[in-house]
């Protein structure tokens, strides 16, 4: 997930939103340095986090972590079809 650029989604849209990350952590009752940490990549907040992030922000889960099902599932079938050639 961190190529996803986790970090960078809930930076770019904590700003869009005018939040600071003390207003981060006190919505999510984490400490300022778990939301530091995550804008940072140093590391992923859990998945009950992304969800209410995801509301927050007012955007899907996959949004909030650039997920494209479309680009998933090429990638898997560019390993599928190199692992069977």
């Amino acid at each position: 997930m961190n190529d996803m650029n986790v970090g960078q989604s809930i930076f770019n849209n904590r700003k869009q939103i005018g939040y600071t990350q003390a207003d981060i952590a006190e919505f999510l009752n984490i400490s300022k340095a778990a939301v530091s940490k995550w804008e940072k990549g140093h590391s992923l907040p859990e998945i009950n986090y992304l969800a209410r992030l995801a509301v927050l922000f007012d955007v899907t889960i996959d949004d909030l972590v650039n997920y494209s099902p479309r680009s998933e599932e090429r990638r898997v079938g560019k390993e599928c079809r190199s692992r069977w050639s």
